[in-house]
């Protein structure tokens, strides 16, 4: 579920995702048990969990992007990563990534994704194909 869908600076934003892909992941989002929220900043499709972990707000955070450089060029990749705690930085503490499969957009290739977000990136969830080594540039 999408907790902020409703406003619209989110729906206008949602607006603007049209891929296929940026349309399975919203639909797989949507239809997800547990809630994130649509990151309402830069130019890729970006969502915060919202499951509280241990009692606590949950930082885990997912973007959806197309790698430009690198062997796996024209892939599409989930990056999973929690932002600084730190007010004024912009750094990122990597989780990994998982690059998608070209053809298959079904819900059940993002259901382990999201809930291994959706639990704050608990180990014993980690997805089988997550790249802790990226060769590739993740944008900000």
């Amino acid at each position: 579920m999408i907790t902020n869908e409703d406003q619209p600076e989110v729906q206008e934003r949602i607006a603007g995702f049209d891929e296929p892909l940026e349309k399975a992941l919203l639909s797989a989002v949507r239809a997800h048990k547990n809630p994130f929220a649509v990151v309402r900043k830069g130019i890729d499709l970006e969502f915060l969990a919202k499951e509280p972990v241990q009692d606590r707000a949950n930082r885990a955070m997912i973007k959806l992007f197309t790698v430009t450089d690198g062997p796996l060029r024209g892939r599409a990749a989930m990056f999973f990563y929690k932002k600084s705690q730190i007010p004024f930085s912009r750094d990122r503490f990597s989780y990994g990534a998982v690059v998608l499969p070209k053809d298959n957009l079904e819900n059940d290739v993002f259901e382990p994704l999201l809930q291994f977000a959706s639990k704050g990136f608990t180990p014993e969830l980690r997805p089988k194909d997550l790249r802790r080594a990226l060769t590739f540039t993740v944008p900000d």
